[in-house]
């Protein structure tokens, strides 16, 4: 079930030749989905100012809009700008 029932919709603007057409609502699919599973990994100093940090892991996921569960990796990478 969807956290919410409101239908979205977003709106393309697109012109040909200079003149702009009609605009075209597509609906946006959507659901809710939910991972669970552990998570290792590192982070690194570099320089004085940033930061590097990778993260991975095996879990599994929850589709609502299919109402199952589903084996999963989580991947994650971040390089930061650190405030002292």
């Amino acid at each position: 079930m969807p956290f919410t029932s409101a239908e979205l919709t977003s709106t393309y603007e697109y012109s040909i030749n200079g003149v702009k057409q009609p605009d075209l609502e597509v609906p946006i699919d959507q659901y809710s989905s939910w991972t669970i599973g552990p998570n290792w990994g590192m982070q690194r100093q570099v320089g004085k100012s940033f930061s590097l940090e990778f993260i991975a892991g095996p879990c599994v996921e929850y589709l609502s809009d299919d109402e199952k569960w589903r084996p999963s990796v989580n991947i994650d990478f971040r390089f930061s700008y650190v405030i002292k």
